[in-house]
């Protein structure tokens, strides 16, 4: 059965750097468009990126006054996805700060094209 969906054409959307299939944008989208309290679409949007990522944990990182803050955590544990609202620093044991870094710098780099 895997196989057989292995095979199955999807619609894709993106860049060389990201693929994104159509049914998530359009999940996300209605996410967006549906909910009005802020804590609930962070926690639908992340719970969405997880399951598109087949990732078993998602931080939301932000910019702050001082740099960057974790403004939220998804983690899958089987079949569910649990989301905490927080406010962490970055540390070595949250997040690779090294990952952080290059995201933040690419992400410069493409805002000043």
């Amino acid at each position: 059965m895997a196989a057989a969906e292995a095979h199955s054409p999807t619609a894709n959307i993106g860049s060389s750097v990201q693929q994104l299939d159509a049914a998530t944008v359009v999940k996300a989208s209605q996410a967006v468009s549906s909910e009005i309290v802020l804590s609930k679409l962070i926690e639908r949007l992340m719970t969405i990126a997880l399951e598109n990522a087949g990732a078993d944990r998602g931080l939301l990182i932000l910019p702050a006054e001082d740099g960057h803050l974790i403004q939220a955590e998804a983690k899958a544990a089987g079949d569910q996805i649990e989301v905490v609202l927080c406010q962490k620093l970055i540390t070595g044991v949250t997040c690779p700060e090294s990952i952080v870094r290059y995201v933040v710098r690419n992400a410069r780099k493409r805002d000043s094209r």
